[in-house]
C-alpha cells in the first residue's frame, strides 16, 4: 500500500485543497489536478490495482472551509462547462448549497474516495 500525506492545515479554499492534494499525493503518482471532481475519482483509481492510504492533516480545517459556500462557488464555477444535460442538476445543487443544505464540498470529496474501496482514508 501507497502511503500518502495530504497538508490540509493551511486549506482555506477549494484552490487551496487542490493544491494540498497535488502537493501530498497525485504528483507523487505522476499528474496535477486541476480540480475536477471526475479527475479526482481517476487519480484514485490509477494505476489499476494499486493501494493508497491518504492521511489528511487538518481534515476539520478542510471540512470547515470546504463547506456550503465552497461548494456553491464550485458549482458557479463550472456550471457553464458542464454537459448541458447536467445542467437543471448543477442548478438545483447550487440553490441547495446557497441555502446552506444538502452536502458540503468536503462530504462531496470524501464520498468519492470512499466510493474507491483501494483507497484507505485517515482523517486527523
Amino acid at each position: 500500500m501507497k502511503a500518502f500525506t495530504i497538508d490540509g492545515r493551511a486549506v482555506r479554499s477549494f484552490e487551496d485543497f487542490a493544491e494540498a492534494v497535488n502537493a501530498g499525493f497525485v504528483r507523487h503518482i505522476g499528474g496535477t489536478w486541476n480540480g475536477n471532481l471526475d479527475a479526482f475519482n481517476d487519480f484514485l483509481s490509477w494505476p489499476p490495482e494499486t493501494n493508497y492510504e491518504l492521511e489528511v492533516l487538518g481534515a476539520e480545517t478542510c471540512g470547515q472551509h470546504l463547506g456550503h459556500a465552497a461548494k456553491a462557488a464550485w458549482l458557479r464555477a463550472h456550471i457553464g462547462t458542464c454537459h448541458p444535460s447536467n445542467v437543471a442538476d448543477m442548478k438545483a445543487r447550487l440553490v441547495q448549497a446557497e441555502s446552506g443544505e444538502g452536502e458540503t464540498l468536503f462530504e462531496v470529496i470524501l464520498e468519492i474516495v470512499a466510493d474507491n474501496p483501494q483507497v484507505r482514508l485517515v482523517l486527523r
